[in-house]
């Protein structure tokens, strides 16, 4: 029972009225008035009415005159007005919105509809009877302690259970009458954010974490609906997040340009209360679907990427086998690879290929024979023939492939014994013809081997192999690559320590 709330029907034929009384005399105190005149007096007495039907078609003062003055007089202006009339065309419903409406039913009039809207209208702003003096108030009044102007907020009962998990919803309209329409229809599913201008809709958007979906007005001051979904889309921490446009514009061209710039769904004013609900829900559906989807996906890449990757290490690392028992070359040279990279400047993606590439550089020596590869005297001629091949090996086994990392993976094993002065193998390039992440390896590669034990030599000292590499730049190596690393030796000796082989004899000076 709703006795306490008091309507005002304003029709001029008395048959409707009767009809209507019927509708709401056992739930509602009935006040009526045959014409616009007799309306504007009886909701300017005390206490007023908490809410108008009121019909369009009336001699006289018509119902768009009577909510206009309604509208603009002070102690009226909050009483919500819903337009009961025949008159359905999109121009109707639309000016019935400009005028200051809240709801329009069409005739004849349908109880479970007219029972629905009335609800959704009386649930939506505690203390309806209340007077405020201005929209600017009623908004300043829905705000809750410390909330920043214009930044409203509502929603389900903060302390009920499962309150955590409902969805958060951006409403922005510069109507806060609208504003509190659409949190009566929402704010018992979901929890509900507000903003009355674009900028802060954008605010609200980037800083809410949790928000599931924006309900956006087109036509406001300043930046309009149609900049506010264009920069939520722009934006990636916003562009997947469910935009649904609520407007009075109702052109085939308005919906069109809405759903271009990037929105799901495009309802018209005045709003059917279950006709949102119905949209919210579905749309919120296939948003969290899709997050689920990609959730999916990102794990399963993942977990693809994952495994590719301890494949690219674990064939390195069979290389490294036929020479090195334990294999940590190629996770040390990798290393010493990524921190070069990271100094060049072009990206952390391209420093972290070139650190997955890495432990490939010498796949090519599964093709020399271990008679070659583990003798441990000084080859002769043929031999180091067959041995300066293992690039080219490599390079064939890595093969042509779409992947970027494969593509560069192959030019390092091609190109790893290339010299800055071109005197390298095994196609004599030289300088910036060189590519710059066969240059960076180059650099690792003789580093960590000359300071590594091998079956043909002893394993140099830092000091010792640091100075062969400042010798040999501008020569072997690319020189400023060489500065590079000189100045980042400290932290090539920490990944040196890190991953030390086990002793086995004295470093030769």
């Amino acid at each position: 029972m709703m006795i306490e709330k008091t309507i005002l029907v304003v029709d001029d034929s008395p048959a409707n009225i009767d009809l209507i009384k019927g509708l709401l005399k056992e739930r509602f105190k009935v006040k009526a008035a045959t014409s616009g005149d007799q309306a504007l007096r009886i909701a300017a007495k005390q206490p007023p009415p908490d809410l108008v039907l009121l019909d369009i078609m009336m001699p006289g003062v018509d119902g768009y005159e009577v909510c206009r003055q309604l509208k603009s007089d002070a102690s009226m202006r909050h009483i919500p007005v819903v337009f009961l009339s025949g008159k359905v065309s999109p121009d109707d419903q639309l000016k019935g919105v400009d005028v200051g409406a809240i709801g329009y039913l069409t005739k004849p009039i349908e109880e479970d509809r007219l029972m629905e809207t009335l609800s959704v209208v009386f649930d939506m702003t505690p203390g309806l009877s209340g007077a405020p003096t201005s929209n600017r108030d009623a908004a300043a009044d829905a705000r809750p302690p410390g909330e920043p102007e214009g930044e409203i907020d509502g929603g389900g009962p903060r302390d009920s259970p499962g309150a955590e998990e409902q969805a958060v919803i951006l409403v922005v309209d510069d109507t806060p009458d609208n504003i509190d329409v659409l949190r009566g229809v929402l704010r018992d599913r979901y929890k509900i954010k507000a903003a009355v201008n674009g900028e802060q809709a954008l605010r609200i958007a980037t800083k809410e974490t949790q928000l599931k979906m924006v309900l956006l007005d087109i036509m406001m001051p300043g930046m309009d609906g149609y900049e506010v979904c264009r920069q939520l889309k722009a934006n990636p921490a916003t562009a997947k997040i469910p935009v649904i446009f609520i407007t009075a514009k109702n052109q085939e061209a308005d919906e069109r340009k809405g759903l271009e710039l990037g929105a799901v769904d495009y309802i018209t004013k005045p709003i059917s209360p279950s006709l949102v609900l119905a949209r919210v829900r579905t749309h919120l559906a296939l948003f969290n679907q899709n997050q689920l989807l990609e959730q999916k996906v990102r794990e399963r890449t993942e977990e693809l990427m994952d495994t590719r990757m301890e494949i690219i290490r674990r064939l390195g690392r069979a290389a490294e086998f036929k020479d090195n028992e334990t294999g940590l070359h190629v996770i040390r040279m990798s290393h010493y690879s990524r921190l070069i990279a990271a100094v060049v400047e072009r990206g952390d993606d391209w420093s972290e290929l070139v650190f997955n590439a890495a432990p490939m550089h010498d796949i090519g020596k599964i093709g020399i024979p271990d008679r070659v590869l583990l003798k441990p005297g000084k080859l002769d001629e043929q031999e180091w023939a067959l041995m300066r091949r293992h690039p080219e090996f490599g390079a064939d086994i890595l093969g042509r492939h779409g992947s970027e990392l494969m593509h560069m993976a192959a030019e390092i094993a091609l190109t790893h014994h290339e010299k800055w002065n071109g005197s390298g193998y095994p196609r004599g390039l030289g300088g910036t013809g060189i590519p710059l992440h066969g240059r960076i390896i180059a650099i690792a590669d003789v580093f960590d081997a000359l300071t590594t034990e091998r079956p043909y030599k002893k394993a140099w000292s830092v000091e010792r192999a640091v100075g062969l590499i400042e010798e040999e730049a501008g020569s072997h190596f690319d020189p400023e690559l060489v500065e590079i690393f000189l100045a980042l030796l400290p932290e090539v000796l920490k990944i040196k320590e890190t991953f030390a082989e086990p002793a086995h004899s004295e470093p030769s000076e």
